[in-house]
């Protein structure tokens, strides 16, 4: 290092002397030696070194700074000679420097104002590389510089930050992937469930129907038999008289309980028959035949309003029966968990028609009933399988899943609305698609507005 160079000394003392004290004692002799201990440190720190001399205006701003001395490591970090730069100002030698950092005269102004170093990165565009420097001041109007070349650290970096980005767009893309796939697993879960069910649901309905046909062969012989009797008892006697009304009574009601051993019969035994158009109409009275009694009992008021003649529908029937059947025994059970005895408030309304004014024409039938409703905490559950709030022994939890899966295969709609405490609607929705334009009246009237 040339020695000749203005506050040569007073880096190397300032950089390393313990106070001034301590300089005023030491001989000329140890000055020397530490002199050229801190030559050789100051050339061979790996950092660059810049003692820069601050030029201000009459305002005290800083406008420029002097070269007084450099290290070799800031010539091998810039290319800059230390002989071209010694004693020349910053913004001859670097003008560009202040265009990459415009707010370092600041930084430096308040370094020389407190004293007080600071530490930053900048990116040096004229030679395409990062740094990060440390800045202080050993005394009024004069700052060390020390910095490091940092461009490959900030590189890697900027790749860190790059392949993070995709890494996390790879991870969210793959949660996406994993959570679709167990969407999936839980809807095949659930459908197995349910065909497990309708399998259960089938093997039942088997059983009930052998059972139903043995019944029917052990009750229709007799009531037949007297059917017969009561008819000729009727034939014998006078009409109008005592005789033949009773007579006429007990025909009737043997027929009734024929009509529904038939009805139990053909919606109990295993189904193996295909769609065809029906009437609705002619569905819910079948159905109302099998429970009437049984909400009659319980002091259930029924009202029912069904058009006279409906279009017919493609379905079929006896699975129709099966889901109106399930519908009313839930209307049912609410009812009397609601109102254990006779109440004017027991009610269960059936009401059909039909909706063509929308893009998907539609039937609809919708069963209203002023039970307990359906909390809202379980609302989402109801068509789970095996899912009930039964107890044990009065459900299985199979009817409403079933009754879906019924109304979904005839491309419809099951739909459910309910408050707690208070009601419980469910709308059935059937295409009109087809049949839409035949129309018949049913065979038994269900327009009753009352049981």
């Amino acid at each position: 290092m040339a020695s000749g160079l203005p506050g040569n000394t007073t880096l190397k003392r300032t950089v390393s002397s313990p106070s001034s004290k301590e300089k005023t004692a030491l001989t000329e002799k140890t000055l020397q030696g530490n002199d050229m201990r801190y030559d050789t440190l100051f050339e061979n720190m790996i950092s660059g070194i810049a003692y820069l001399k601050v030029f201000t205006d009459s305002k005290d701003r800083i406008t420029d700074f002097i070269f007084i001395d450099i290290n070799s490591s800031f010539e091998n970090l810039t290319g800059l000679k230390k002989r071209d730069i010694i004693n020349k100002r910053v913004s001859l030698v670097m003008p560009e420097i202040l265009n990459s950092k415009p707010d370092l005269a600041h930084i430096f102004h308040e370094i020389s104002l407190t004293g007080k170093g600071t530490k930053f990165d900048f990116f040096f565009e004229p030679f395409e590389k990062w740094y990060t420097v440390s800045a202080y001041s050993p005394q009024p109007d004069h700052l060390i510089s020390i910095f490091e070349d940092i461009t490959d650290r900030k590189r890697a970096e900027g790749e860190f930050r790059k392949y993070r980005g995709y890494l996390m767009e790879l991870l969210k893309e793959n949660t996406l992937d994993l959570q679709k796939v167990n969407e999936d697993l839980e809807q095949e879960i659930a459908d197995r469930k349910l065909a497990e069910a309708e399998a259960m649901r089938a093997s039942q309905l088997a059983s009930l129907g052998e059972l139903a046909a043995g019944v029917a062969h052990e009750v229709n012989n007799p009531i037949n038999g007297i059917i017969n009797y009561a008819q000729l008892l009727a034939n014998r006697s006078e009409k109008g008289s005592d005789n033949n009304e009773i007579a006429r009574r007990i025909i009737k009601e043997g027929e009734r309980v024929t009509s529904i051993v038939t009805n139990l019969l053909s919606f109990a035994r295993e189904i193996k028959e295909q769609k065809k158009p029906v009437c609705i109409s002619e569905i819910m009275c079948d159905t109302l035949a099998l429970i009437e009694t049984q909400l009659k009992k319980d002091g259930i008021k029924l009202k029912v309003h069904m058009p006279a003649a409906l279009p017919r529908i493609t379905a079929q029937p006896q699975q129709l029966e099966q889901v109106f059947l399930n519908i009313i025994s839930n209307a049912r059970y609410a009812l009397n968990e609601k109102y254990p005895d006779k109440n004017k408030n027991k009610k269960l309304e059936i009401i059909a028609g039909q909706e063509t004014g929308s893009e998907r024409p539609h039937m609809f039938i919708s069963f209203y009933d002023t039970g307990t409703g359906i909390s809202e905490c379980i609302r989402d559950k109801i068509f789970n399988p095996f899912f009930t709030t039964k107890p044990s022994g009065r459900g299985t939890g199979l009817g409403l899943s079933i009754s879906n899966g019924i109304i979904s295969d005839h491309s419809g709609r099951l739909m459910i609305k309910s408050k707690h405490g208070t009601f419980t609607e469910v709308r059935i929705e059937l295409p009109l698609n087809n049949h839409i334009d035949s129309v018949i009246a049913p065979k038994r009237q269900t327009n009753r507005m009352s049981v």
